[in-house]
């Protein structure tokens, strides 16, 4: 943009303040000007200009500067009026010399000033003529805005920096602002023109001559929306996006990138629990393959498997374990959420969940700087006594009963202890005791006594767990000269759990680079990632507060009085075992605290990105593009179990036998057990891509690209297992796997082999695509796109393989209509609507035969197998088509601003398996044959209640709601098989729907009674007769929420900053865990059941009277599983949590040492601070039901604090 102006001196009063005045302001005004001076001199090295003159005006002679050295020239009229020809001629010259050659004969002067080279007039004092309008009073400044044909532009916004006073232009491209100071900075935009800050320099009149803005493809920047092919503009899109900048990623400190979004968008459901996200409604009938597509930098993030994903969560026990990111947050610019068709289409066979655009950071042309941060948190374990387990004394009385109506039953009762008994209770062997009359009935009530009043739970937190510890480092360069960009970081974390023995440490590198070469026509990028990654994932503590057969009950304590471990028989009884003891096995115990050091499964992960790219300018409206992107990953999880562990001594003492000479004889060599599996994959992507982007005659705008893409994802994985391993000379035995072994019960069985089945997949991919928009007079927005893809997974038949994938799109931009330009509430008005199709591959089926090979055979000592899934050449692409209308406002000098949108989905071919002809070999077949609606609404609206100069307050609230509806008649399934299971499709109901079983009470013996529609008693007695169906009955909701999302506040006051973040999810349902592993038959053996449920239930006839929960007499399957899932079990899941509260200070300038911090601040978070507000009356947190593991509880308060340092 070029400026132009002239400009009257006002007179200035309180002429007696004046010397004094003037003076100081003399000072400052000359110290900034060499402060600037110094920066723009640095700035302008590498500055030169080849061009040649001959009597041009200066007004040409300043527009070809510009387009040389992106400099802007500030001027008036009258300066140009005044101005002589010029006359010269430069060759690589430099732009101080440049400057010089062209103001020597003239009567004016010029400063630098950042970017711009301001026009002054010569003075006899030696100091700018506008010196003299410093301390001038507030004035009416005019102005007008034009383009450089001359054109007024219409509708542009002016704004007072650093206030919140704005106007726009009139027709004409006038605007008028009263009471501003001439030293005032306006910022000048429009959706068709460059922004830029104007200081008027003690001018009151001016006018603008602007440059067209050009949506450029290839421009990052937060202000665009990146969908991963390129940028376009936010008041150009017309598809349903969201973005996360990577301030708002800094916000929540967390290893993972996943935790970070809770909320934060629209339409975007985080299961932070099981590390899963979802955009919109799922578009099949299972949420595998629901997963939307991740795009890092502008090319499909390589799966392990199927499965693509932002973070790893290490072992089974998901919420309170190591965390492994496999994207340094730190590394990202912005995070876009493409999630209509318009948006996602492009994708194709890959969009039709959505997609997720991350763009990592680059570097900025002349602007160098180092930053560093790091982020410590800390947590104790969660809460135990939130297991909600029954009190030992409760657990004896239930063992009590279970020995007094012999559910359980006496393991020597033949004289002989039984070959098995898992997990044999030391309270019921005390019972066992005083009914085989070993002891007396005081000796047993005194044991009993002494168990009641142990507690297991503390001891495993004292021995087994710790306080968690997550550690984050993060160190980056960047910056760059005229011609090139670099950005280079480096990030460790180390992620130590409750859990002792398990970790997660990663380190990463990133390095992106650009540079423009041939006089900035070609633009050459790289980018590399690596990340190396360790983890540790010991399961001992889990398992004992599961209810394995390694479980602990309420009263089994880990050390005795003397702090010695203690070790139980939980599969056999002692007197059989002491015999194999003694010729030689090794011990058959079992010591949770003993296996913390045992068996530590270890895993080791490297991860490479490598992207690069050219960039030719053809034309100032069209480039060209070759691209290419390469990924690889090898994972290796070792496992080697110390002769000591459990597992390997179980394992050796089972293959091993009494020989005739009364000695062993080892089928596995003795040793450790050694287990190694390893996968690998590689993903590459080529890229060839043209873009055009040109402006005909002022109103009217097209921008395209068109490209052809191939790519080949690989991935290979086997695993060995090595008996006999010493880890001291890394040497194992040897096995043979198909020799039949002798056991130590007397029988053979064969090891089997130590060598797993290899498996291997690949798949191709061609693609074409385009994308085109045409855009009149900056109102009128129409957008399409298309996608042919092929795809080497399908059948045979192309008509199935190649599919071509499309939208539409349109976008009016109605603050530019001109009836709109009076409305002065406005600041922003756009409506979209689009419609498109994307697709996705179906996980299940194939178009080759499966065969699936089983061993040796014994007799021919040939393989066998047998064919495990058809071949299927019928399969294609899942579609789904999706209609979405949205609105973007802005309202009060867009204090509140907001998008709403409003969407239809119609999801079609879905992979079902289907009954089949099973005299063909198979009773079941996956077709494309289901059918799926969805529809949904979303919004996200922030408002700044505050904004002052010291005081700030900013607001967010985002709101989702989404669900579906099954539309296959073939799935009416009318039957009672429905109870439990929710994950069933249902012709005209939701996916996830639950159904509950009437509740009828208990009967006179303490069992299950049910409804049938006609409010006939059904009791457990009896099965449910042919005429039960769906109807019998009760819906009791939704599984997943319909309704989510979340709100946000940051108030600031000069430096400090306070945020509270806060989730929601709203309308679902969900079953209250209340028994589990509660005996149904005699001859139980194992953990019971731990949750406090099951001490209230019914023992004495009149206790139906006051509880629901079956007793133990009279119990049957049917009894325990009608009163599980029954009506009165069911629980709203509505609830609403308090993610975090945080605290940042940003140390003032003027605190930090000199030259040494370009930026300082430090933080305090904390998170998950559990819940505010939840609908069940028992106050049962929803997102983690208790069902007596440990994995199913919140993860604990967690405190972070952190430091961010620029230089």
């Amino acid at each position: 943009m070029q400026l132009t102006a002239h400009g009257k001196v006002p007179l200035c009063p309180g002429q007696r303040m004046f010397s004094t005045q003037i003076v100081r302001m003399t000072k400052l005004t000359f110290l900034l000007v060499f402060i600037a001076s110094l920066q723009v001199g640095a700035r302008s090295i590498g500055q030169t200009m080849t061009a040649s003159f001959k009597n041009t005006s200066l007004g040409e002679v300043f527009k070809e500067v510009e387009k040389q050295t992106g400099f802007t020239f500030v001027f008036s009229r009258v300066q140009m009026e005044k101005a002589g020809k010029i006359t010269a001629s430069f060759k690589g010259a430099a732009l101080q010399q440049v400057l010089k050659e062209i103001f020597k004969d003239q009567p004016f002067t010029y400063q630098l000033s950042d970017k711009f080279i301001v026009v002054q007039q010569r003075s006899a004092a030696g100091l700018s003529a506008s010196l003299t309008t410093m301390l001038a009073p507030p004035d009416v400044i005019k102005g007008k805005v034009t383009d450089e044909s001359g054109k007024p532009v219409a509708g542009a916004s002016v704004v007072v920096k650093g206030t919140m006073m704005q106007t726009f232009t009139n027709d004409q491209g006038e605007f008028t602002l009263k009471n501003i100071s001439t030293e005032a900075t306006l910022i000048i935009s429009a959706i068709n023109i460059e922004t830029r800050e104007v200081p008027l320099k003690g001018r009151s009149e001016i006018t603008l001559v602007t440059k067209a803005k050009i949506y450029a493809l290839e421009d990052i920047s937060v202000g665009n929306l990146n969908y991963g092919y390129g940028t376009i503009s936010k008041e150009r899109a017309a598809g349903a996006f969201g973005q996360v900048t990577a301030k708002e990623m800094q916000e929540t400190p967390t290893i993972g990138v996943v935790p970070r979004l809770e909320g934060l968008v629209p339409g975007l459901k985080v299961d932070a629990r099981n590390n899963k996200l979802q955009i919109r409604t799922i578009n099949g009938f299972t949420t595998v393959g629901s997963e939307p597509l991740v795009v890092i930098d502008g090319f499909p993030q390589i799966p392990v498997g199927d499965v693509q994903s932002l973070t790893k969560i290490q072992s089974s026990v998901s919420t309170n374990n190591a965390l492994l990111s496999y994207i340094n947050p730190n590394d990202i610019e912005t995070i876009t959420f493409l999630k209509d068709a318009s948006a996602t289409s492009i994708w194709g066979s890959k969009g039709a969940n959505g997609v997720i655009v991350i763009e990592t950071k680059k570097g900025r042309k002349n602007k160098a700087s180092v930053s560093f941060s790091t982020n410590i948190g800390v947590s104790r374990p969660a809460d135990l006594n939130k297991l909600n387990w029954m009190s030992s004394a409760q657990y004896i009385d239930l063992e009590q009963e279970l020995v007094d109506k012999s559910f359980i039953t006496d393991p020597l009762a033949f004289g002989t202890p039984s070959v098995y008994t898992p997990n044999n209770s030391e309270a019921s062997e005390w019972m066992y005791k005083y009914k085989r009359g070993t002891i007396s009935l005081a000796e047993r009530d005194a044991q009993l006594a002494r168990l009641a009043s142990y507690d297991s739970k503390q001891q495993v937190k004292d021995y087994m767990m710790q306080n968690a510890v997550a550690q984050q480092y993060n160190l980056s360069v960047s910056g760059g000269g005229d011609n090139n960009t670099y950005y280079i970081s480096a990030g460790y974390t180390n992620d130590k759990p409750v859990f002792k023995n398990n970790s997660a440490k990663s380190a990463n590198f990133t390095a992106n680079f650009t540079s423009d070469l041939i006089k900035n026509k070609l633009t050459f990028r790289t980018g590399i990632n690596y990340q190396y990654a360790v983890s540790k994932s010991n399961d001992a503590t889990a398992n004992a507060l599961s209810a394995l057969t390694s479980g602990l009950r309420p009263y089994d304590l880990l050390v005795d009085e003397s702090g010695n471990s203690i070790k139980r028989e939980i599969l056999m009884r002692p007197e059989l075992t002491a015999g194999y003891v003694a010729k030689g096995y090794l011990p058959f115990t079992y010591s949770a605290l003993d296996e913390l050091n045992y068996t530590i499964p270890t895993g080791k992960e490297n991860r490479i990105r490598l992207n690069t790219g050219f960039t030719y300018k053809v034309t100032e409206w069209l480039n060209a593009e070759i691209a290419g992107s390469f990924q690889n990953y090898s994972q290796n999880l070792s496992t080697i179990g110390d002769l000591n562990s459990y597992d390997t001594r179980r394992r050796i003492n089972y293959f091993t036998s009494v020989g005739t000479n009364n000695k062993l004889a080892y089928g596995i060599p003795v040793g450790a057990i050694y287990t190694m599996n390893e996968s690998n994959g590689y993903d590459y992507n080529g890229r060839a891509q043209l873009n055009f982007n040109k402006r005909f005659k002022g109103d009217h705008q097209v921008v395209a690209l068109a490209a052809a893409e191939v790519r080949e994802t690989y991935s290979k994985g086997y695993g060995t297992t090595r008996y006999g391993y010493d880890p001291a000379t890394n040497t194992a035995g040897t096995v043979n796997p198909t020799v039949a072994t002798m056991t130590m019960w007397g029988w053979t069985e064969q090891i089997g082999n130590p060598v797993s089945g290899i498996t291997e997949n690949k798949s191709r991919y061609l693609s074409y695509l385009g994308n085109f928009s045409y855009i009149y007079k900056d109102k009128y927005i129409f957008t399409g796109s298309a996608r042919f893809d092929d795809n080497t997974f399908f059948g045979l038949e192309r008509s199935k393989r190649a599919k071509p994938f499309w939208s539409a799109g349109f976008r009016w931009n109605a603050l530019k209509e001109n009836f709109m330009r009076d409305v002065k509430l406005l600041n922003d008005l756009s409506v979209r609507l689009s419609l498109g199709t994307a697709g996705a591959v179906p996980l299940a089926g194939n178009n080759i035969p499966i065969i699936a090979i089983f061993g040796v055979d014994s007799r021919t000592q040939q393989p066998y197998g047998s064919i495990q899934s058809p071949a299927n050449q019928q399969l294609g692409w899942e579609l789904t088509k999706t209609l979405n209308a949205g609105i973007n406002f802005a309202i009060l000098n867009s204090r509140i601003k907001g998008t709403f949108d409003i969407y239809k989905k119609w999801s079609n071919g879905i992979a079902v398996s289907l009954p089949y002809n099973a005299t063909y070999g198979w009773s079941n077949v996956y077709f494309n044959s289901g059918n799926l609606r969805s529809h949904g609404l979303e919004f996200g609206i922030t408002g700044e209640i505050i904004r002052k100069k010291d005081w700030s307050w900013s607001s967010t609230l985002n709101f989702s709601y989404g669900t579906n509806k099954v539309t296959d008649s073939r799935f009416v399934n009318n039957s009672s098989t429905l109870v439990p299971s929710s994950s069933q499709p249902l012709d005209g109901m939701p996916m996830g729907s639950l159904f509950a079983y009437k509740w009828a009470g208990l009967d006179a013996t303490g069992q299950t009674q049910i409804y049938d529609k006609n409010k006939n008693i059904i009791k457990s007695t009896s099965g449910l007769p042919s005429t039960f169906t769906r109807d019998d009955l009760q819906n009791v909701g939704v599984s997943v929420a319909p309704y989510y999302g979340g709100y946000f506040n940051s108030v600031r006051y000069k430096s400090f900053e306070l945020g509270v973040r806060i989730s929601y999810y709203f309308g679902h349902s969900f079953f209250r865990p209340s028994v589990d592993n509660y005996p149904t038959y005699t001859g139980y053996t194992g953990v019971l059941g731990r949750l406090k449920d099951i001490a209230d239930r019914w023992k004495n006839p009149g206790d139906e009277a006051k509880t629901n929960v079956p007793g133990l007499s009279n119990i049957t399957f049917n009894s325990l599983n009608r009163y599980r899932y029954s009506d009165i079990m069911v629980e709203k899941a509505d609830n609403i949590r308090l993610q975090q509260v945080s605290l940042s200070y940003s140390f003032p300038e003027r605190l930090l040492p000199r030259n040494a911090f370009k930026s300082l601040s430090v933080n305090a978070s904390a998170r998950n601070l559990g819940l505010i507000w939840t609908a069940n009356k028992k106050g049962l947190d929803p997102e983690y039901l208790s069902t007596g593991n440990y994995s199913a509880l919140p993860p604990a308060t967690n405190f972070v604090f952190g430091l961010n340092a620029s230089f």
